[in-house]
């Protein structure tokens, strides 16, 4: 019983100074991605610093196991009931002031509840076909009246959310990364794209020269030795000549150029222009290796982000239904590999 009460007094004391203990968790990852990027330190910073963050691990995890560890539930709960009636706010009986899930989607027309987060929310990618339909694909937690957004995944998590959900017609992975291109003294660190063989048919482009990577060559675990140009760096580095063919350094491999994008097409990016796109297995399967579970089978690694085409007649309502229910499944998945891993209650928005 002593050990209870002492346990409960200092749950209690975490609970109310919780807002510190969030600082000091988000400044103590920090300091240890620092540390294992300097101890890792041989080659340039940015391989440093990504070999840093696989041996840190799924970081929102980590925040979600320390928040639960110094967490009082029924108090949370008995706080936020009492707000809530404060304000009159008994129109959602149902709600679950726990830990609420839900997936937002959004790029094209129907974004505008997303513009504060990502100002392209509101109007589509370069070149995007049908953009209406076309949705980037969010996660949103919410605890303690507290919204946490998130638009990256682990590749299992997207292959979960790609099998267990109807409503798309399309789906895609894509990220984007500077990685060390060229050789010797030549060498650069460039803006790559890393995008799954489905992403190309999300837009209306045709390579300018050569092909783009298909589904064969963009599988696990370690994706093909391709590599497709941007327009833009196939005329300043290679003077627009033909190169389909040659090879090319990314990372620490050599990549075959298979062809070249269109003048202007810049995929999903919404910082720099991408120099060249390759399969996002490839991307993961050479930068993974040092990890010891398999991107594609476990969740230590937030790889990715998704993109969605909703099927004729589905509502993004709907869609966001099927992939809020699809990513219980996919949690629950999780939970039987590491039952540490917090369970979660899904809610409606109110």
């Amino acid at each position: 019983m002593a050990t209870t009460l002492s346990e409960l007094l200092a749950r209690l004391r975490d609970w109310m100074r919780r807002d510190d203990l969030d600082a000091e968790l988000t400044e103590e990852l920090r300091f240890h991605r620092e540390s294992l990027a300097r101890d890792a330190r041989t080659g340039s910073d940015v391989d440093a610093a990504q070999w840093a963050a696989r041996r840190l691990g799924n970081v929102t995890t980590v925040r979600e196991e320390a928040r639960e560890r110094w967490s009082l539930p029924w108090l949370d709960h008995l706080q936020q009931d009492v707000r809530y009636a404060l304000r009159g706010l008994r129109r959602s009986p149902g709600f679950t002031a726990t830990v609420v899930v839900t997936l937002a989607l959004g790029v094209g027309a129907n974004a505008t509840m997303f513009g504060v987060i990502d100002q392209l929310m509101v109007r589509p990618f370069p070149l995007l076909r049908e953009p209406g339909e076309v949705h980037r694909v969010y996660l949103q937690t919410t605890s303690r009246e507290r919204v946490f957004t998130y638009d990256r995944m682990q590749y299992t998590r997207y292959l979960h959310l790609t099998e267990g959900t109807s409503s798309f017609s399309a789906v895609a992975a894509f990220t984007q990364d500077l990685l060390a291109v060229g050789e010797g003294e030549s060498t650069r660190e460039l803006p790559v794209a890393a995008v799954s063989a489905s992403f190309w048919d999300f837009f209306a482009v045709r390579p300018a020269a050569g092909r783009f990577f298909d589904a064969t060559e963009d599988v696990v675990p370690a994706g093909s030795p391709v590599v497709v140009l941007s327009a833009a760096f196939w005329r300043t580095e290679y003077g627009g000549r033909d190169v389909v063919g040659e090879s090319v350094r990314v990372g620490d491999a050599p990549l075959t150029i298979i062809g070249v994008a269109p003048q202007g097409f810049v995929g999903a990016s919404t910082d720099q222009p991408p120099a060249m796109f390759i399969p996002i297995t490839t991307y993961a399967g050479r930068l993974g290796r040092g990890n010891p579970e398999p991107y594609w089978l476990g969740f230590n690694w937030d790889v990715c982000s998704m993109l969605v085409r909703r099927k004729p007649g589905v509502s993004a309502e709907a869609a966001s239904a099927d992939l809020t229910a699809a990513f219980v499944r996919s949690r629950e998945a999780q939970r039987a590999l590491n039952p540490r891993v917090v369970p979660v209650n899904i809610a409606q928005p109110r």
